[in-house]
């Protein structure tokens, strides 16, 4: 019986651990609830998708702007966005404040980090599950960027688009 005790509490110690990890969402959002504030426009990315501007409840110091990514019928969180840009001569302040974010980031998301240092995918990457944090500083736009993203949730935005397509010309 003691083994059975041992092991119970063993897994409940890996359960617990495990729980404290889970990605869920940042500065006072949570992925894939419904966001039912206005929508103001921030920017729109590459991709063509457009980050909605929001004040978070609970900001940081580090960062200056704020947006989330949004399904286009449920208004679902799919993204959230934290940055600030910085002029080129204050690329290194860039790095500086990417260390810093990081060593707070990795006292709750330790165990769920990889670090890539590639000339193209630089940063530090997070991932539990189907949800993953990107901090980085990018080279063309200047900014330090900490993304938090939802795949289940990119999926049922390409699902909601594409029911907005007539697909008799396919």
């Amino acid at each position: 019986m003691t083994r059975l005790t041992l092991f119970i509490f063993l897994y409940a110690i890996v359960l617990s651990n495990h729980a404290s990890e889970q990605i869920t969402g940042a500065f006072g959002k949570l992925l894939g609830d419904s966001f039912e504030e206005e929508l103001e426009k921030s920017a729109e990315l590459d991709s063509g998708e457009i980050l909605y501007r929001f004040q978070p409840a609970n900001p940081s110091p580090m960062f200056k702007r704020y947006g989330v990514l949004l399904t286009p019928t449920t208004r679902e969180i799919v993204a959230i966005w934290a940055w600030i840009s910085f002029d080129r001569d204050s690329r290194p302040q860039c790095k500086e404040d990417l260390k810093v974010v990081e060593a707070v980031l990795d006292r709750k998301y330790k165990q769920l980090k990889t670090k890539l240092d590639l000339l193209i995918l630089d940063g530090v990457f997070y991932k539990s599950g189907n949800r993953r944090i990107r901090l980085r500083c990018t080279t063309l736009s200047d900014q330090l960027q900490l993304i938090y993203r939802d795949e289940e949730m990119e999926e049922q935005a390409i699902l909601e688009k594409a029911a907005k397509i007539d697909g008799a010309s396919f």
